[in-house]
């Protein structure tokens, strides 16, 4: 990309200051503008003409006329079904990527910290803050479950699965 031309990219997503930051920190030819919310009609029709970049959450695309120079749109979720819905979509000239699986990794590592938690009792000890005979029960209370002996079951419910719901049974 030439230095010297200026990427412009709209966020219709809300970005926190920080990643805001990080993005116009990529290099001085980026030009963010972050309108959360706002529908394509909504936002000034110069942004439009000029932006090569979007990201969206996919529901409300602007059409090719408002967007000529658009060449990617980024959705913020898993999946890209509301922005395939869109007749913008069906241009050969755009690109539509979605997040899908940028936060596998997050979702593994909560999942593990909630066996972790489970496992070393750490509900059952909460109390014990409270009591003042708790320390007497402590130790047996903290002393960790073996995870062999056990079968564990997860899914992923809701939206890009960002709950989890875990059920523990013996081995057998």
């Amino acid at each position: 990309m030439d230095e010297k031309k200026t990427l412009e990219i709209i966020s219709t997503v809300p970005l926190t200051e920080g990643q805001q930051n990080r993005i116009r920190g990529l290099g001085k030819h980026i030009r963010l503008t972050v309108s959360p919310g706002k529908a394509p009609t909504d936002l000034p029709k110069d942004a439009w003409e000029k932006a090569e970049v979007l990201f969206a959450d996919g529901k409300q695309l602007p059409t090719r006329e408002q967007a000529p120079a658009l060449k990617w749109v980024q959705t913020a979720l898993a999946g890209v079904d509301r922005a395939l819905a869109q007749p913008l979509a069906s241009d050969p000239e755009i690109v539509i990527t979605s997040a899908s699986g940028v936060m596998v990794s997050q979702m593994g590592e909560y999942v593990l910290m909630a066996l972790l938690i489970l496992g070393h009792k750490l509900p059952e000890t909460m109390p014990c803050k409270k009591n003042a005979n708790g320390a007497a029960i402590l130790p047996d209370l903290c002393s960790p479950w073996n995870c062999a002996a056990v079968r564990l079951a997860l899914s992923a419910t809701g939206p890009s699965g960002g709950k989890w719901r875990a059920c523990c049974f013996p081995w057998a």
